[in-house]
């Protein structure tokens, strides 16, 4: 008698646990209404953290607070917002994201205070606002590229030009996410023209997973014995991505020779990856 007494209250423990356990990752309307509010008023760790919450766990009742954040002064905010309204994969972000890497939207400063700084405080402004605004329009075309939303796709090439390399290397990126077999001329003609290495790479991602062509494959095979350090670093990460069984023999060449500790690890998981794959 005992021991089915105790296999009974084990068993309702067990869905007392899984109830709540549900409860937990689904939400109850005060949690959701607590998150929201995290999300876009509470004070900036937690709101960050609640921002990452709504992203991770694909919640759409999140966007309100997300939108509202992108007129956030804290670039932190903005930045954070922008990658989850990518993750959250709305169409409806779009409209919020476009106006971010066309730079439409005009940041709101202190007229007394702009006009009564000095040179070096002008500058330093300047500087700072130029940062925050390579570091917002960077995270927004990474943002659009999850959402894969092709209209985008003409405002993305425009990038591939731009005379910052980072805003380079994330337009490909982003058209790489996109997948549109449209963009392979413009990845093919920034490529031939394209000085930094580090951009190389991802155009070479970005048009292997849009065309597939061994050509592309083998350039970025060979750019595992780079001298630099970073572009050896993306090229593994490139081919961690992309799960390449070609890429067995150069990765585990370019392992035997090199020296840097996080190349060697990124090279490594992309080997691991690649030599389980049917």
């Amino acid at each position: 008698m005992m021991r089915e007494i105790a296999i009974i209250l084990t068993l309702t423990g067990l869905i007392t646990s899984i109830a709540a356990e549900k409860k937990y990752l689904l939400g109850s309307v005060e949690n959701k209404a607590e998150l929201v509010e995290n999300a876009e008023f509470a004070p900036k760790s937690t709101r960050i953290q609640a921002i990452r919450q709504c992203g991770a766990w694909r919640y759409y009742f999140c966007m309100r607070p997300l939108i509202n954040n992108l007129k956030d002064a804290d670039i932190d905010i903005r930045v954070a917002s922008i990658r989850n309204l990518g993750v959250l994969r709305r169409q409806e972000a779009v409209a919020h994201l476009l106006p971010i890497i066309k730079d439409e939207g005009k940041s709101e400063q202190d007229e007394a205070a702009v006009k009564n700084e000095t040179e070096e405080q002008k500058k330093a402004r300047l500087e700072k606002e130029k940062k925050e605004k390579i570091e917002a329009q960077a995270a927004s075309l990474v943002a659009l590229g999850y959402i894969k939303d092709a209209s985008v796709v003409p405002e993305i090439e425009k990038f591939l030009s731009n005379e910052n390399e980072e805003l380079r290397r994330t337009a490909a990126h982003s058209l790489g996410l996109l997948n549109k077999e449209s963009s392979a001329d413009a990845l093919k003609t920034q490529l031939s023209s394209e000085k930094s290495t580090r951009v190389q790479v991802e155009l070479l991602k970005s048009l292997i997973l849009i065309t597939g062509s061994t050509d592309y494959q083998a350039q970025l095979f060979s750019r595992l014995k780079d001298t630099d350090n970073w572009v050896r670093f993306f090229a593994a990460d490139a081919l961690l991505d992309l799960h390449l069984k070609s890429a067995l023999q150069d990765l585990e060449e370019a392992l035997q020779v090199e020296n840097d500790e996080w190349v060697r690890e990124r090279m490594f998981k992309a080997y691991r990856e690649c030599l389980y794959l049917p």
